[in-house]
């Protein structure tokens, strides 16, 4: 069309491993009212339906764009199209669409704010999943309370709500990293500001994913041209180990675009690095082992006994409050207490 080009493309693409070929099924093009639509995330339900979470032109300029939500039949059918009002009347930017493990469906954007010198905020809707139907909006960071950055979000694989990572203002020119726990109703459980660096300097908290068996949040951020990996409690935001610091190819920036795992021990980081005037992909895999091991020489005076225990266990060491967790091989949490 001469003015709308912009289409969401969804391919249905089958994988033969015993002839190694590709085979594509299915093509969906869409587009919400005629608009330029630009999709940005996908997700696939236990029934296998299709929904597209984006934003569209509300107008042949492209100055404003609104959010969308479609939905799919597994036969590729649009079962509904959903649209969502830009905050005042500005740009609503759509970033991710999470479900968590109870079926609770979350789309999330960077929104632009008029309110100078700070210009954008979190927005996360919650969205049913038979019509389309924003459940709530919470925004965050909204007007003059201040300049919020969204990188990375990730639904709760043990139970309901949502995490997600970004950064917020350090008020000295810079910004710190942030992670954001939210549950289904849309109350904040809390939020963990992360700054390694000086103020003035810039952090991000640019990936972030819940363990599929712990439960535990991961998130990642660089800082000094390292990237950090943190291990968090899902309830408290309290850390698990000690950061734990990868020094990668970059000699200036190292960031970090997402996390995954392999199986149940390895943290898998993918990366862009900055090396000289390019940029470089890079794969960083992080066991279990590495991050307890990090922790561990970070409380030297720590000893317990008996391991294995059944029964008991003593620790020594311990000088001042703080939070105990016993975690398994696999990763899991068997025991979380408040010691005094």
């Amino acid at each position: 069309e001469s003015i709308n080009r912009n289409k969401a493309i969804v391919k249905v693409i089958d994988f033969n491993i015993l002839t190694n070929t590709l085979t594509e099924i299915e093509e969906i093009a869409y587009m919400f009212s005629g608009k330029n639509t630009y999709a940005k995330a996908m997700h696939f339900n236990s029934a296998s339906n299709i929904f597209i979470w984006g934003n569209y032109d509300k107008n042949p300029a492209g100055t404003n764009k609104d959010m969308f939500l479609a939905r799919f039949s597994p036969e590729g059918d649009l079962v509904f199209s959903k649209s969502y009002a830009s905050y005042n009347g500005r740009n609503d930017n759509a970033f991710d669409l999470v479900a968590d493990n109870d079926g609770n469906l979350f789309g999330l954007s960077a929104s632009e704010d008029n309110v100078a010198p700070y210009s954008q905020h979190i927005a996360v809707l919650k969205l049913n999943t038979n019509n389309g139907k924003a459940l709530f909006i919470k925004r965050i960071g909204e007007g003059a309370a201040g300049s919020e950055a969204i990188y990375g979000a990730s639904g709760n694989t043990q139970g309901n709500g949502l995490v997600f990572a970004g950064s917020a203002s350090d008020g000295a020119g810079g910004r710190n990293g942030k992670i954001w726990r939210m549950n289904s109703s849309g109350n904040i459980m809390w939020t963990k500001t992360i700054n390694e660096t000086p103020p003035g300097t810039v952090e991000a908290c640019r990936a972030v994913a819940f363990h599929p068996e712990s439960g535990m949040i991961y998130t990642s951020n660089p800082a000094g041209g390292l990237i950090i990996m943190y291990c968090l409690n899902a309830s408290t935001g309290v850390n698990v180990y000690a950061p734990y610091e990868y020094d990668g190819p970059g000699t200036t920036q190292n960031l970090p675009m997402e996390i995954k795992f392999n199986g149940l021990a390895d943290v898998i980081i993918s990366s862009v690095a900055q090396v000289g005037v390019n940029s470089e992909f890079q794969l960083v895999k992080i066991t279990e082992m590495e991050l307890r091991q990090e922790n561990v020489q970070n409380n030297i005076e720590l000893s317990c006994y008996p391991n294995p225990a059944a029964d008991y266990l003593v620790i020594n060491g311990i000088e001042e409050d703080c939070l105990l967790q016993i975690v398994n091989n696999a990763g899991q949490l068997m025991l979380e207490s408040s010691l005094s």
